[in-house]
């Protein structure tokens, strides 16, 4: 989770998601345990990806971590660094992969 995030990008944060999760829907709060991290307008929302209607697709970076911590470990609400910072020492395997979405 290293990666630096410009004014002109979005961040959006779910945590604790079980693993038989197969879609997560914009604007709907996720099945506990899974939470919300504050996104960068500081919202625990999830909007998803959401590009301009006719502009170039836009990059999308989907980065998913494993962990040693219970469900429902973490809280809700949890900003960037709070969440690195919780996730410190739990990390099993984590992976982070760009997909491109335009409209």
């Amino acid at each position: 989770m290293d990666q630096k995030v410009s004014a002109s990008h979005a961040l959006d944060r779910v945590h604790g998601i079980a693993p038989r999760t197969e879609a997560l829907n914009a604007g709907v709060a996720p099945d506990a345990p899974a939470a919300l991290g504050q996104n960068m307008t500081g919202a625990a929302q999830y909007r998803g990806p959401c590009p301009p209607v006719g502009d170039v697709p836009h990059h999308y970076l989907l980065t998913v971590t494993a962990t040693d911590l219970e469900p429902g470990a973490l809280p809700p609400g949890l900003d960037l660094h709070s969440l690195e910072t919780r996730l410190a020492g739990h990390t099993l395997s984590g992976s982070t992969i760009v997909g491109r979405y335009g409209r």
